[in-house]
C-alpha cells in the first residue's frame, strides 16, 4: 500500500537546490509580476515560524480505546498554532464523524475528542469528512446516510472547536435521501464557506454547491448547479473547491465529451451565481484521452489546477493556471512529470503555492514500487525543474 501525498507550501520550506530548469511558453509571465501576497494560508510575505519538531513517538488523537474500532479518512487544517483534525470512527457501531484540536502546533491534543454528527451515535454511516478553518472558526462537512441515501451535512465551531452546533445542518435541500450526494469538498475564506459535491438527483452525477457568507450560520435556501452541460446526462464528479475572499472556483472531472475532461466554474459574488458556461481546463484533443482527479489552489486573481492525464499513453500530472480569476488560462497545459522514458503511472497530485513558488506532488511507479515525487516552479509557473525530484 501507499499513502496519498498531501502538500502545503510555506515560505522558505523548499529550495531549488541549484537544479537546472526547463523553459516553457511564457503565457504565465504576468503571474510572476503579480504574485505579491502568497496563497492558501500564507501570511503575505512574513517569514512564518518554523513548524514544531516532533520528538519521540507519534500521537494518537482519537480517544476511543486503542485498537478497539476503526478510525479512518483523517483530514486536517491549521491556522497559526491551531491544528484541527477530523475523521470517521466506528466506535459506536456504524461510522460517526469525530474531531480533535491542538492549540500548540500539534505538540499536544485535547483529552476528549468530539462527535460532530448529531443523529443517534453509530446508527447510520457518516463518512468522508472535510475540514476548513479561518482563525478560530472551524467548518466540517461530510456524507451522511441517516435518510437512506447519502446527504451532505455540516457543523461549525466559532471558538476553535470548544463548542459546536447542537443540531448539524443538511446542505443539499432536495428531499432528504432523495438521491446520493457524494464527493463532498469544502474551502473557506474568512467568514465565507463554500461546499461542493456530486449529486445524482437528475440521473448521472452533476456538481452542486452551497455557500455561507456568515461563518456557516445561514446558507442559500437552494443549492446551485455548477456544471452547465445538459442536466443529468454526463457524469460530473470529484469536485474540488478553492476560495479567496468572495471569489470561489470549483474544478471537477466530466465525461460529456466521451473521455474524462477537467472543467472549471467560478463565482465572483460569494457563491450566489456561477459562470453561465463552465470552462474545459485540459487542452488535449477532445475525446482523445482522460483528464481526471483535479486539485486546485488559488489566491487573489491566481488559480492553479493539476490533474492526472493519459494523453501520453501513461498517466502523467499536468497543470494549467490563470492570472485573471479563471477567465483565461494557458493555451497549452504543461506536464510536470519528467519521466524521460514515459514509464510511470502518476496518481494523486496535490498543488499549493506561496508567493512566486509553486509546488506539485504526486506518486508514481517509474522505479517499480510507487514513490512520492515533486516538481516546483520558483517564478509563478513560468519555468519548472527539468527533472522532478523523488522526496520519499
Amino acid at each position: 500500500g501507499y499513502g496519498r501525498p498531501r502538500l502545503e507550501a510555506d515560505a522558505g520550506r523548499l529550495e531549488a537546490g541549484g537544479r537546472t530548469v526547463r523553459t516553457i511558453p511564457s503565457y504565465l509571465s504576468l503571474l510572476s509580476l503579480s504574485l505579491l501576497l502568497g496563497a492558501c494560508g500564507s501570511t503575505g510575505g512574513t517569514e512564518p515560524e518554523p513548524p514544531p519538531r516532533f520528538e519521540g513517538q507519534e500521537q494518537r488523537i482519537s480517544r476511543s480505546a486503542a485498537g478497539s474500532s476503526e478510525s479512518a479518512r483523517a483530514r486536517v487544517d491549521c491556522d497559526g498554532q491551531y491544528v484541527y483534525a477530523v475523521w470517521e470512527d466506528a466506535r459506536n457501531g456504524l461510522r460517526d464523524i469525530y474531531f480533535n484540536v491542538s492549540e500548540d502546533g500539534g505538540r499536544t491534543w485535547r483529552d476528549d475528542d468530539i462527535r460532530l454528527d448529531t443523529d443517534l451515535p453509530g446508527a447510520f454511516d457518516s463518512v468522508a469528512p472535510v475540514v476548513c478553518c479561518s482563525g478560530r472558526n472551524v467548518y466540517v462537512a461530510w456524507e451522511d446516510e441517516r435518510n437512506g441515501q447519502s446527504d451532505i451535512y455540516f457543523n461549525v465551531s466559532t471558538d476553535a472547536g470548544l463548542s459546536w452546533l447542537t443540531d448539524d445542518r443538511r446542505l443539499d435541500p432536495v428531499p432528504a435521501g432523495f438521491s446520493a450526494s457524494r464527493d463532498v469538498h469544502m474551502d473557506c475564506s474568512g467568514g465565507r464557506v463554500y461546499v461542493a459535491w456530486s449529486d445524482g438527483r437528475a440521473g448521472a452525477g452533476d456538481v452542486y454547491g452551497n455557500s455561507s457568507d456568515d461563518a456557516g450560520t445561514s446558507w442559500l435556501i437552494n443549492d446551485v448547479r455548477i456544471d452547465t452541460d445538459l442536466l443529468g446526462t454526463a457524469n460530473s464528479t470529484r469536485p474540488r473547491v478553492c476560495a479567496t475572499g468572495s471569489n470561489a472556483f470549483i474544478v471537477w472531472e466530466d465525461d460529456r465529451n466521451g473521455n474524462l475532461d477537467v472543467f472549471l466554474s467560478r463565482s465572483l459574488d460569494g457563491g450566489l451565481t456561477w459562470d453561465d458556461d463552465d470552462r474545459r481546463i485540459d487542452t488535449a484533443t477532445p475525446n482523445s484521452s482522460d483528464a481526471s482527479r483535479p486539485r486546485s489552489c488559488c489566491d487573489g486573481a491566481l488559480v492553479y489546477v493539476v490533474w492526472v492525464d493519459t494523453r501520453s499513453g501513461r498517466e502523467q500530472v499536468r497543470v494549467n493556471a490563470s492570472g485573471d480569476r479563471g477567465a483565461s488560462g494557458l493555451l497549452d497545459d504543461l506536464s510536470v512529470t519528467t519521466d524521460p522514458d514515459n514509464r510511470s503511472s502518476a496518481r494523486n497530485p496535490e498543488i499549493d503555492f506561496v508567493g512566486s513558488s509553486v509546488y506539485v506532488t504526486w506518486d508514481d511507479d517509474r522505479t517499480g514500487n510507487r514513490n512520492i515525487r515533486l516538481n516546483q516552479s520558483l517564478d509563478g509557473g513560468t519555468t519548472w525543474l527539468a527533472d522532478d525530484v523523488r522526496i520519499d
